[in-house]
Protein backbone atom coordinates (compact mmCIF):
# COMPACT_ATOMS: atom_id res chain seq x y z
CA UNK A 1 0.00 0.00 0.00
CA UNK A 2 2.83 2.37 0.86
CA UNK A 3 4.47 1.74 -2.49
CA UNK A 4 1.18 2.44 -4.26
CA UNK A 5 0.76 5.71 -2.37
CA UNK A 6 4.35 6.63 -3.17
CA UNK A 7 3.83 5.84 -6.86
CA UNK A 8 0.63 7.85 -7.14
CA UNK A 9 2.21 10.79 -5.33
CA UNK A 10 4.85 10.95 -8.04
CA UNK A 11 2.24 11.39 -10.79
CA UNK A 12 1.78 14.98 -11.88
CA UNK A 13 -1.34 16.63 -10.54
CA UNK A 14 -2.09 17.71 -14.12
CA UNK A 15 -2.38 14.04 -15.11
CA UNK A 16 -4.90 13.34 -12.35
CA UNK A 17 -6.92 16.36 -13.44
CA UNK A 18 -6.69 15.26 -17.07
CA UNK A 19 -8.07 11.84 -16.14
CA UNK A 20 -10.94 13.33 -14.15
CA UNK A 21 -11.86 15.66 -17.01
CA UNK A 22 -11.77 12.76 -19.48
CA UNK A 23 -14.59 11.01 -17.58
CA UNK A 24 -17.24 13.28 -19.08
CA UNK A 25 -16.18 12.13 -22.57
CA UNK A 26 -16.40 8.39 -21.99
CA UNK A 27 -18.93 8.03 -19.15
CA UNK A 28 -21.87 7.54 -21.60
CA UNK A 29 -20.16 4.30 -22.66
CA UNK A 30 -20.86 2.84 -19.21
CA UNK A 31 -24.54 2.50 -20.05
CA UNK A 32 -25.59 -1.13 -20.77
CA UNK A 33 -26.96 -0.21 -24.20
CA UNK A 34 -24.79 0.23 -27.29
CA UNK A 35 -25.13 3.04 -29.82
CA UNK A 36 -25.97 0.81 -32.81
CA UNK A 37 -27.38 3.77 -34.74
CA UNK A 38 -23.95 5.36 -35.10
CA UNK A 39 -22.47 5.02 -38.60
CA UNK A 40 -19.99 2.16 -38.17
CA UNK A 41 -20.99 0.88 -34.74
CA UNK A 42 -22.33 -2.43 -36.08
CA UNK A 43 -19.18 -2.84 -38.18
CA UNK A 44 -16.99 -2.61 -35.08
CA UNK A 45 -18.82 -5.48 -33.38
CA UNK A 46 -19.01 -7.55 -36.58
CA UNK A 47 -15.29 -7.06 -37.26
CA UNK A 48 -14.50 -8.30 -33.76
CA UNK A 49 -16.77 -11.35 -34.22
CA UNK A 50 -14.95 -12.19 -37.47
CA UNK A 51 -11.52 -11.55 -35.96
CA UNK A 52 -12.35 -13.74 -32.97
CA UNK A 53 -13.48 -16.64 -35.20
CA UNK A 54 -10.24 -16.61 -37.16
CA UNK A 55 -8.14 -16.15 -34.02
CA UNK A 56 -9.79 -19.17 -32.40
CA UNK A 57 -9.13 -21.08 -35.64
CA UNK A 58 -5.41 -20.79 -34.84
CA UNK A 59 -4.39 -17.68 -36.78
CA UNK A 60 -2.42 -15.25 -34.63
CA UNK A 61 -2.60 -12.64 -37.40
CA UNK A 62 -6.09 -13.08 -38.90
CA UNK A 63 -6.60 -12.02 -42.50
CA UNK A 64 -9.85 -13.73 -43.57
CA UNK A 65 -13.38 -12.87 -42.44
CA UNK A 66 -15.56 -15.94 -43.09
CA UNK A 67 -19.03 -14.38 -42.84
CA UNK A 68 -18.54 -11.39 -45.12
CA UNK A 69 -20.14 -11.28 -48.59
CA UNK A 70 -23.14 -13.42 -47.62
CA UNK A 71 -20.91 -16.07 -46.05
CA UNK A 72 -18.50 -16.43 -48.98
CA UNK A 73 -15.79 -14.66 -47.00
CA UNK A 74 -13.59 -11.64 -47.58
CA UNK A 75 -9.92 -10.82 -46.85
CA UNK A 76 -10.90 -7.92 -44.58
CA UNK A 77 -7.89 -7.91 -42.30
CA UNK A 78 -5.57 -8.18 -45.29
CA UNK A 79 -6.65 -4.66 -46.32
CA UNK A 80 -7.92 -3.23 -43.03
CA UNK A 81 -5.32 -2.50 -40.36
CA UNK A 82 -6.27 -4.82 -37.47
CA UNK A 83 -4.36 -3.56 -34.42
CA UNK A 84 -7.37 -1.80 -32.85
CA UNK A 85 -9.38 -5.02 -33.21
CA UNK A 86 -6.46 -6.85 -31.58
CA UNK A 87 -6.85 -4.69 -28.47
CA UNK A 88 -10.56 -5.54 -28.24
CA UNK A 89 -9.86 -9.25 -28.86
CA UNK A 90 -7.44 -9.36 -25.93
CA UNK A 91 -10.07 -7.85 -23.64
CA UNK A 92 -12.66 -10.30 -24.99
CA UNK A 93 -10.33 -13.26 -24.35
CA UNK A 94 -10.05 -12.04 -20.76
CA UNK A 95 -13.80 -12.56 -20.36
CA UNK A 96 -15.55 -9.40 -21.53
CA UNK A 97 -18.39 -9.51 -24.03
CA UNK A 98 -17.90 -8.29 -27.59
CA UNK A 99 -19.72 -5.03 -26.91
CA UNK A 100 -17.93 -4.41 -23.62
CA UNK A 101 -14.57 -5.06 -25.28
CA UNK A 102 -15.18 -2.41 -27.93
CA UNK A 103 -16.43 0.05 -25.32
CA UNK A 104 -13.39 -0.56 -23.12
CA UNK A 105 -11.01 0.23 -25.95
CA UNK A 106 -12.97 3.42 -26.62
CA UNK A 107 -12.42 4.43 -23.00
CA UNK A 108 -8.69 3.65 -23.13
CA UNK A 109 -8.36 5.50 -26.44
CA UNK A 110 -10.05 8.58 -25.00
CA UNK A 111 -7.79 8.69 -21.97
CA UNK A 112 -4.80 7.78 -24.12
CA UNK A 113 -5.41 10.65 -26.54
CA UNK A 114 -5.40 13.11 -23.66
CA UNK A 115 -2.26 11.60 -22.15
CA UNK A 116 -0.26 11.54 -25.37
CA UNK A 117 -1.27 15.09 -26.22
CA UNK A 118 -0.29 16.12 -22.71
CA UNK A 119 3.07 14.40 -23.03
CA UNK A 120 3.83 16.00 -26.39
CA UNK A 121 2.79 19.55 -25.50
CA UNK A 122 4.37 19.56 -22.05
CA UNK A 123 7.58 18.55 -23.81
CA UNK A 124 7.32 21.75 -25.84
CA UNK A 125 5.63 24.28 -23.59
CA UNK A 126 5.28 22.94 -20.04
CA UNK A 127 2.79 21.02 -17.89
CA UNK A 128 -0.05 23.55 -17.82
CA UNK A 129 0.13 23.87 -21.60
CA UNK A 130 0.05 20.08 -21.87
CA UNK A 131 -3.02 19.88 -19.65
CA UNK A 132 -4.95 22.46 -21.68
CA UNK A 133 -3.96 20.85 -24.99
CA UNK A 134 -4.97 17.40 -23.73
CA UNK A 135 -8.39 18.61 -22.60
CA UNK A 136 -9.01 20.53 -25.83
CA UNK A 137 -8.01 17.47 -27.87
CA UNK A 138 -10.39 15.15 -25.99
CA UNK A 139 -13.32 17.57 -26.14
CA UNK A 140 -12.82 18.82 -29.71
CA UNK A 141 -16.11 18.41 -31.65
CA UNK A 142 -14.65 16.13 -34.34
CA UNK A 143 -13.11 13.91 -31.66
CA UNK A 144 -16.60 13.42 -30.21
CA UNK A 145 -18.08 12.95 -33.70
CA UNK A 146 -15.61 10.14 -34.30
CA UNK A 147 -16.96 8.12 -31.38
CA UNK A 148 -20.63 9.05 -30.92
CA UNK A 149 -21.68 9.87 -34.50
CA UNK A 150 -19.36 7.97 -36.82
CA UNK A 151 -18.28 5.27 -34.34
CA UNK A 152 -15.10 5.06 -36.40
CA UNK A 153 -13.43 2.57 -34.07
CA UNK A 154 -9.96 2.12 -35.56
CA UNK A 155 -9.73 5.77 -36.60
CA UNK A 156 -10.64 6.85 -33.08
CA UNK A 157 -7.90 4.66 -31.59
CA UNK A 158 -5.40 6.16 -34.04
CA UNK A 159 -6.13 9.64 -32.65
CA UNK A 160 -4.35 8.60 -29.46
CA UNK A 161 -1.23 7.70 -31.45
CA UNK A 162 -0.83 10.91 -33.47
CA UNK A 163 0.53 13.06 -30.61
CA UNK A 164 2.72 10.14 -29.52
CA UNK A 165 4.35 9.98 -32.96
CA UNK A 166 5.00 13.73 -32.92
CA UNK A 167 6.40 13.48 -29.41
CA UNK A 168 8.81 10.66 -30.25
CA UNK A 169 10.09 12.32 -33.43
CA UNK A 170 10.57 15.56 -31.53
CA UNK A 171 12.71 13.73 -28.99
CA UNK A 172 14.65 12.03 -31.78
CA UNK A 173 15.44 15.32 -33.48
CA UNK A 174 16.32 17.09 -30.25
CA UNK A 175 18.70 14.37 -29.11
CA UNK A 176 19.37 11.67 -31.74
CA UNK A 177 20.21 8.27 -30.32
CA UNK A 178 19.24 4.66 -30.97
CA UNK A 179 16.67 4.53 -28.19
CA UNK A 180 14.79 7.54 -29.51
CA UNK A 181 15.03 6.12 -33.04
CA UNK A 182 13.43 2.87 -31.85
CA UNK A 183 10.65 4.70 -30.00
CA UNK A 184 9.90 6.99 -32.93
CA UNK A 185 9.90 4.11 -35.40
CA UNK A 186 7.79 1.96 -33.09
CA UNK A 187 5.12 4.61 -32.60
CA UNK A 188 4.98 5.29 -36.36
CA UNK A 189 4.61 1.57 -37.09
CA UNK A 190 1.81 1.24 -34.54
CA UNK A 191 -0.08 4.02 -36.31
CA UNK A 192 0.16 2.18 -39.65
CA UNK A 193 -1.06 -1.04 -38.01
CA UNK A 194 -3.99 0.76 -36.39
CA UNK A 195 -5.60 2.77 -39.21
CA UNK A 196 -4.13 3.10 -42.69
CA UNK A 197 -6.16 6.18 -43.61
CA UNK A 198 -4.90 8.10 -40.59
CA UNK A 199 -1.40 6.88 -41.42
CA UNK A 200 -1.53 8.19 -45.00
CA UNK A 201 -3.26 11.41 -43.95
CA UNK A 202 -0.79 12.14 -41.18
CA UNK A 203 2.49 11.19 -42.89
CA UNK A 204 2.82 14.29 -45.15
CA UNK A 205 2.30 16.56 -42.15
CA UNK A 206 4.84 14.54 -40.13
CA UNK A 207 7.44 14.96 -42.88
CA UNK A 208 6.89 18.72 -43.00
CA UNK A 209 7.11 18.91 -39.22
CA UNK A 210 10.39 16.98 -39.13
CA UNK A 211 11.89 19.20 -41.83
CA UNK A 212 10.87 22.27 -39.82
CA UNK A 213 12.44 20.79 -36.68
CA UNK A 214 15.71 20.12 -38.47
CA UNK A 215 15.83 23.61 -39.98
CA UNK A 216 15.14 25.17 -36.60
CA UNK A 217 17.75 23.02 -34.91
CA UNK A 218 20.46 23.78 -37.46
CA UNK A 219 19.67 27.49 -37.44
CA UNK A 220 20.17 27.69 -33.68
CA UNK A 221 23.40 25.73 -33.85
CA UNK A 222 24.84 27.86 -36.63
CA UNK A 223 24.16 30.96 -34.55
CA UNK A 224 25.84 29.58 -31.44
CA UNK A 225 28.90 28.10 -33.17
CA UNK A 226 30.79 30.94 -34.82
CA UNK A 227 34.46 30.03 -35.12
CA UNK A 228 34.43 30.75 -38.81
CA UNK A 229 31.93 30.63 -41.64
CA UNK A 230 33.55 27.69 -43.44
CA UNK A 231 33.65 25.33 -40.45
CA UNK A 232 30.16 26.38 -39.39
CA UNK A 233 28.76 25.53 -42.83
CA UNK A 234 30.54 22.17 -42.82
CA UNK A 235 29.26 21.26 -39.37
CA UNK A 236 25.72 22.34 -40.23
CA UNK A 237 25.73 20.12 -43.31
CA UNK A 238 26.91 17.21 -41.21
CA UNK A 239 24.13 17.92 -38.74
CA UNK A 240 21.52 18.03 -41.49
CA UNK A 241 22.56 14.62 -42.80
CA UNK A 242 22.78 13.21 -39.28
CA UNK A 243 19.33 14.38 -38.24
CA UNK A 244 17.76 13.48 -41.58
CA UNK A 245 19.36 10.03 -41.38
CA UNK A 246 18.01 9.36 -37.90
CA UNK A 247 14.50 10.47 -38.81
CA UNK A 248 14.56 8.54 -42.09
CA UNK A 249 15.80 5.48 -40.22
CA UNK A 250 12.93 5.78 -37.75
CA UNK A 251 10.44 6.08 -40.61
CA UNK A 252 11.86 3.00 -42.35
CA UNK A 253 11.84 1.08 -39.07
CA UNK A 254 8.18 1.99 -38.53
CA UNK A 255 7.20 0.90 -42.03
CA UNK A 256 9.12 -2.34 -41.54
CA UNK A 257 7.29 -2.95 -38.26
CA UNK A 258 4.00 -2.60 -40.16
CA UNK A 259 5.29 -4.80 -43.00
CA UNK A 260 3.07 -7.71 -41.94
CA UNK A 261 0.15 -5.51 -43.01
CA UNK A 262 1.58 -3.05 -45.55
CA UNK A 263 3.36 -5.53 -47.87
CA UNK A 264 0.24 -7.67 -48.55
CA UNK A 265 -2.04 -4.64 -48.82
CA UNK A 266 0.22 -3.15 -51.50
CA UNK A 267 0.92 -6.27 -53.56
CA UNK A 268 -2.40 -8.11 -53.14
CA UNK A 269 -4.81 -5.23 -53.62
CA UNK A 270 -5.03 -6.24 -57.31
CA UNK A 271 -7.22 -9.18 -56.24
CA UNK A 272 -9.79 -6.86 -54.66
CA UNK A 273 -12.10 -4.37 -56.31
CA UNK A 274 -10.81 -1.36 -54.40
CA UNK A 275 -12.73 0.98 -56.72
CA UNK A 276 -15.81 0.32 -54.59
CA UNK A 277 -14.16 2.37 -51.83
CA UNK A 278 -13.14 5.34 -54.02
CA UNK A 279 -16.07 5.76 -56.42
CA UNK A 280 -19.68 6.95 -56.34
CA UNK A 281 -20.50 8.19 -52.84
CA UNK A 282 -16.83 7.91 -51.86
CA UNK A 283 -15.69 10.37 -54.55
CA UNK A 284 -13.79 13.19 -52.86
CA UNK A 285 -15.33 16.08 -54.82
CA UNK A 286 -18.74 15.35 -53.28
CA UNK A 287 -17.46 15.91 -49.77
CA UNK A 288 -15.69 19.25 -49.69
CA UNK A 289 -16.48 21.34 -46.63
CA UNK A 290 -17.97 24.82 -46.86
CA UNK A 291 -16.51 27.57 -44.71
CA UNK A 292 -19.78 28.06 -42.87
CA UNK A 293 -19.74 24.42 -41.76
CA UNK A 294 -16.56 24.97 -39.79
CA UNK A 295 -18.43 27.54 -37.70
CA UNK A 296 -21.90 26.01 -37.65
CA UNK A 297 -23.01 24.68 -34.23
CA UNK A 298 -25.14 22.04 -36.03
CA UNK A 299 -24.79 18.59 -34.49
CA UNK A 300 -26.37 15.80 -36.56
CA UNK A 301 -26.24 12.04 -36.37
CA UNK A 302 -26.77 11.34 -40.08
CA UNK A 303 -24.30 10.76 -42.89
CA UNK A 304 -22.16 12.97 -45.09
CA UNK A 305 -24.08 14.18 -48.13
CA UNK A 306 -23.23 15.99 -51.34
CA UNK A 307 -22.35 19.65 -50.95
CA UNK A 308 -24.21 21.21 -48.04
CA UNK A 309 -26.58 18.24 -47.69
CA UNK A 310 -24.68 16.87 -44.71
CA UNK A 311 -26.38 15.41 -41.67
CA UNK A 312 -23.23 15.34 -39.53
CA UNK A 313 -21.12 18.08 -38.04
CA UNK A 314 -17.85 19.46 -39.38
CA UNK A 315 -17.55 22.20 -36.80
CA UNK A 316 -14.19 23.00 -35.29
CA UNK A 317 -15.87 24.52 -32.26
CA UNK A 318 -16.56 28.14 -31.40
CA UNK A 319 -14.48 27.96 -28.22
CA UNK A 320 -11.54 26.50 -30.11
CA UNK A 321 -11.95 29.19 -32.75
CA UNK A 322 -11.87 31.89 -30.10
CA UNK A 323 -8.80 30.43 -28.43
CA UNK A 324 -7.03 30.14 -31.80
CA UNK A 325 -7.63 33.82 -32.50
CA UNK A 326 -6.52 34.76 -29.00
CA UNK A 327 -3.38 32.64 -29.35
CA UNK A 328 -2.59 34.27 -32.68
CA UNK A 329 -2.88 37.75 -31.18
CA UNK A 330 -0.78 36.87 -28.15
CA UNK A 331 1.99 34.92 -29.86
CA UNK A 332 2.47 36.28 -33.37
CA UNK A 333 4.43 39.31 -32.25
CA UNK A 334 6.45 37.62 -29.54
CA UNK A 335 10.07 36.62 -29.77
CA UNK A 336 10.62 33.55 -27.60
CA UNK A 337 11.49 29.88 -27.95
CA UNK A 338 7.82 28.84 -28.27
CA UNK A 339 7.01 30.91 -31.35
CA UNK A 340 8.58 28.58 -33.99
CA UNK A 341 6.45 25.64 -32.86
CA UNK A 342 3.40 27.85 -32.60
CA UNK A 343 3.86 29.03 -36.19
CA UNK A 344 4.28 25.46 -37.51
CA UNK A 345 1.03 24.24 -35.98
CA UNK A 346 -0.94 27.41 -36.64
CA UNK A 347 -0.04 27.27 -40.34
CA UNK A 348 -1.01 23.57 -40.32
CA UNK A 349 -4.45 24.50 -38.95
CA UNK A 350 -5.04 27.03 -41.73
CA UNK A 351 -3.63 24.74 -44.45
CA UNK A 352 -5.67 21.70 -43.36
CA UNK A 353 -8.85 23.79 -43.35
CA UNK A 354 -8.10 25.07 -46.86
CA UNK A 355 -7.45 21.53 -48.12
CA UNK A 356 -10.94 20.51 -47.01
CA UNK A 357 -12.61 23.13 -49.22
CA UNK A 358 -13.36 23.14 -52.96
CA UNK A 359 -10.54 25.65 -53.45
CA UNK A 360 -8.11 22.72 -53.10
CA UNK A 361 -9.83 20.52 -55.73
CA UNK A 362 -6.79 20.67 -58.04
CA UNK A 363 -4.62 19.31 -55.25
CA UNK A 364 -7.00 16.36 -54.73
CA UNK A 365 -6.95 15.62 -58.47
CA UNK A 366 -3.17 15.56 -58.93
CA UNK A 367 -2.08 13.81 -55.72
CA UNK A 368 -2.75 10.05 -56.11
CA UNK A 369 -2.69 9.29 -52.39
CA UNK A 370 -5.81 11.38 -51.84
CA UNK A 371 -8.08 8.52 -52.96
CA UNK A 372 -6.98 6.64 -49.85
CA UNK A 373 -8.29 9.47 -47.68
CA UNK A 374 -11.72 9.31 -49.42
CA UNK A 375 -13.28 12.32 -47.72
CA UNK A 376 -11.62 15.76 -47.48
CA UNK A 377 -13.30 16.36 -44.11
CA UNK A 378 -11.10 13.60 -42.67
CA UNK A 379 -8.42 16.27 -42.48
CA UNK A 380 -10.31 17.54 -39.45
CA UNK A 381 -8.04 15.03 -37.69
CA UNK A 382 -5.04 17.23 -38.50
CA UNK A 383 -6.94 20.44 -37.75
CA UNK A 384 -7.99 19.18 -34.32
CA UNK A 385 -4.51 17.88 -33.54
CA UNK A 386 -2.74 21.09 -34.49
CA UNK A 387 -5.33 23.41 -32.95
CA UNK A 388 -4.86 21.64 -29.61
CA UNK A 389 -1.11 22.27 -29.75
CA UNK A 390 -1.60 25.94 -30.67
CA UNK A 391 -4.00 26.49 -27.78
CA UNK A 392 -1.60 24.75 -25.43
CA UNK A 393 1.14 27.14 -26.55
CA UNK A 394 -1.05 30.00 -25.40
CA UNK A 395 -0.57 29.06 -21.75
CA UNK A 396 3.20 29.12 -22.16
CA UNK A 397 3.11 32.88 -22.82
CA UNK A 398 1.95 33.66 -19.28
CA UNK A 399 3.63 33.38 -15.93
CA UNK A 400 2.91 30.26 -13.88
CA UNK A 401 0.34 32.03 -11.70
CA UNK A 402 -1.54 33.60 -14.61
CA UNK A 403 -1.40 30.42 -16.71
CA UNK A 404 -2.95 28.43 -13.84
CA UNK A 405 -5.81 30.92 -13.52
CA UNK A 406 -6.30 30.95 -17.30
CA UNK A 407 -6.29 27.15 -17.36
CA UNK A 408 -9.02 26.94 -14.75
CA UNK A 409 -11.16 29.29 -16.80
CA UNK A 410 -11.08 27.28 -20.05
CA UNK A 411 -11.32 24.19 -19.57
CA UNK A 412 -22.38 -17.57 -40.34
CA UNK A 413 -23.52 -20.40 -42.91
CA UNK A 414 -24.56 -23.90 -41.59
CA UNK A 415 -23.21 -25.71 -44.71
CA UNK A 416 -19.81 -24.81 -46.07
CA UNK A 417 -19.66 -26.82 -49.31
CA UNK A 418 -21.96 -28.20 -51.98
CA UNK A 419 -21.75 -30.73 -54.83
CA UNK A 420 -21.58 -29.18 -58.29
CA UNK A 421 -21.40 -32.39 -60.32
CA UNK A 422 -21.26 -36.12 -59.71
CA UNK A 423 -22.64 -37.97 -56.73
CA UNK A 424 -21.33 -37.35 -53.24
CA UNK A 425 -22.31 -37.14 -49.61
CA UNK A 426 -20.81 -34.07 -47.92
CA UNK A 427 -20.71 -33.62 -44.15
CA UNK A 428 -19.26 -30.60 -42.40
CA UNK A 429 -16.74 -31.60 -39.75
CA UNK A 430 -15.63 -28.14 -38.70
CA UNK A 431 -16.20 -24.55 -39.80
CA UNK A 432 -13.54 -22.14 -38.63
CA UNK A 433 -12.74 -18.51 -39.18
CA UNK A 434 -10.23 -19.20 -41.95
CA UNK A 435 -10.57 -22.94 -42.49
CA UNK A 436 -13.25 -25.52 -43.28
CA UNK A 437 -13.05 -29.31 -42.98
CA UNK A 438 -15.52 -31.67 -44.65
CA UNK A 439 -16.02 -35.43 -44.95
CA UNK A 440 -16.82 -36.60 -48.49
CA UNK A 441 -18.04 -39.98 -49.76
CA UNK A 442 -18.26 -39.91 -53.55
CA UNK A 443 -18.01 -41.79 -56.82
CA UNK A 444 -16.01 -38.88 -58.20
CA UNK A 445 -17.40 -35.38 -57.85
CA UNK A 446 -16.65 -31.67 -58.08
CA UNK A 447 -16.98 -29.91 -54.74
CA UNK A 448 -17.43 -26.18 -54.34
CA UNK A 449 -16.82 -24.32 -51.11
CA UNK A 450 -18.98 -21.32 -50.33
CA UNK A 451 -15.82 -19.23 -50.10
CA UNK A 452 -14.37 -16.68 -52.48
CA UNK A 453 -11.01 -17.59 -53.97
CA UNK A 454 -8.12 -15.40 -52.86
CA UNK A 455 -4.33 -15.79 -52.80
CA UNK A 456 -3.28 -18.03 -49.94
CA UNK A 457 -6.16 -20.51 -49.92
CA UNK A 458 -5.02 -24.16 -49.92
CA UNK A 459 -7.04 -27.38 -50.27
CA UNK A 460 -5.81 -30.65 -48.74
CA UNK A 461 -7.23 -34.07 -49.66
CA UNK A 462 -6.48 -36.57 -46.89
CA UNK A 463 -3.57 -34.36 -45.83
CA UNK A 464 -2.08 -33.84 -49.31
CA UNK A 465 -2.20 -30.51 -51.11
CA UNK A 466 -4.35 -30.61 -54.27
CA UNK A 467 -5.05 -27.95 -56.90
CA UNK A 468 -8.21 -25.87 -56.85
CA UNK A 469 -9.72 -23.26 -59.15
CA UNK A 470 -12.19 -20.37 -58.95
CA UNK A 471 -15.53 -21.25 -60.52
CA UNK A 472 -17.37 -18.53 -62.49
CA UNK A 473 -19.32 -16.38 -62.09
CA UNK A 474 -18.49 -15.68 -58.45
CA UNK A 475 -15.00 -17.14 -58.20
CA UNK A 476 -15.86 -19.69 -55.52
CA UNK A 477 -13.20 -22.25 -54.56
CA UNK A 478 -13.81 -25.49 -56.47
CA UNK A 479 -11.98 -28.86 -56.36
CA UNK A 480 -12.30 -32.23 -58.10
CA UNK A 481 -12.63 -35.15 -55.69
CA UNK A 482 -11.87 -38.78 -56.74
CA UNK A 483 -14.01 -41.75 -55.80
CA UNK A 484 -13.86 -42.94 -52.24
CA UNK A 485 -14.12 -41.61 -48.70
CA UNK A 486 -12.05 -38.50 -48.06
CA UNK A 487 -11.37 -35.69 -45.64
CA UNK A 488 -11.04 -32.34 -47.40
CA UNK A 489 -9.50 -29.38 -45.61
CA UNK A 490 -9.73 -25.82 -46.89
CA UNK A 491 -7.22 -23.61 -45.14
CA UNK A 492 -5.94 -20.08 -45.52
CA UNK A 493 -2.17 -20.27 -45.94
CA UNK A 494 0.40 -17.61 -46.60
CA UNK A 495 1.85 -15.94 -49.68
CA UNK A 496 5.28 -14.60 -50.53
CA UNK A 497 4.16 -11.04 -49.79
CA UNK A 498 2.69 -11.96 -46.43
CA UNK A 499 5.79 -13.94 -45.49
CA UNK A 500 8.09 -11.07 -46.44
CA UNK A 501 5.89 -8.61 -44.54
CA UNK A 502 5.82 -10.83 -41.46
CA UNK A 503 9.60 -11.23 -41.50
CA UNK A 504 10.01 -7.46 -41.85
CA UNK A 505 7.73 -6.84 -38.88
CA UNK A 506 9.52 -9.45 -36.76
CA UNK A 507 12.97 -8.07 -37.57
CA UNK A 508 11.78 -4.51 -36.90
CA UNK A 509 10.23 -5.54 -33.58
CA UNK A 510 13.46 -7.25 -32.49
CA UNK A 511 15.43 -4.15 -33.52
CA UNK A 512 13.13 -1.85 -31.57
CA UNK A 513 13.38 -3.97 -28.42
CA UNK A 514 17.15 -4.21 -28.81
CA UNK A 515 17.65 -0.50 -29.44
CA UNK A 516 15.47 0.55 -26.54
CA UNK A 517 17.54 -1.65 -24.22
CA UNK A 518 20.86 -0.60 -25.72
CA UNK A 519 22.80 1.27 -23.07
CA UNK A 520 19.55 2.02 -21.20
CA UNK A 521 19.21 5.37 -19.48
CA UNK A 522 16.40 7.57 -18.18
CA UNK A 523 14.06 9.09 -20.74
CA UNK A 524 14.51 12.82 -20.12
CA UNK A 525 12.79 15.78 -21.70
CA UNK A 526 15.63 17.76 -23.20
CA UNK A 527 15.58 21.48 -23.78
CA UNK A 528 15.15 22.69 -27.33
CA UNK A 529 18.47 24.51 -27.32
CA UNK A 530 21.75 22.57 -27.29
CA UNK A 531 25.04 23.89 -26.08
CA UNK A 532 27.10 22.49 -28.96
CA UNK A 533 26.29 21.42 -32.53
CA UNK A 534 24.76 17.96 -32.79
CA UNK A 535 27.55 16.60 -34.97
CA UNK A 536 30.12 17.44 -32.30
CA UNK A 537 27.87 16.12 -29.55
CA UNK A 538 27.34 12.85 -31.49
CA UNK A 539 31.07 12.49 -32.12
CA UNK A 540 31.70 12.89 -28.40
CA UNK A 541 28.85 10.52 -27.62
CA UNK A 542 30.25 7.72 -29.81
CA UNK A 543 33.85 8.11 -28.64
Amino acid sequence: MKSLIYFTSKIDSQLWLLFVLSIFVWVPLLQPAYFFNAHDSQHSIFYLVEFDQTWRDGYLWPRWSPDFAFGYGYPLFNIYAPLAIYFAEIIHLLGASMVSSIKTVYVFATIGSGLTMYGFVQRLFGKNAGLLAGVVYMYAPFHLVEIYVRSAYAEYVSLALLPLVLWMFTELTARPNMQHLALAGGSYGLLALTHHTSFFTFTPFLIIYIVALIIGKITKESQSYTKNAESTTFICLKDVFLLAGFNLGAGILGIALAGIYLVPVIFERQYIQVEQWTSESYTFWQHFVYGSQFLSPFWGYGYAGIGLADDMSYQIGIVIYGLLVFAFICLIGMQNKHVPHFKIFFVAVILSMWLMTAYAETFWQIIPITELIQFPWRLLIITTLCASVVIGALVATFSDEISTIFLLCIITPLQVATVLSGTAHVETIRHGGASDEIHVISNGATIQFFTYNFPGWQVFLNGELIPHHPEPPYGLITVDIPSGEHTVLLKMGTTLHRTVGSILSLVALIMIIGLVNLNPQPFPCYEWETKIPISLWWKDRMS
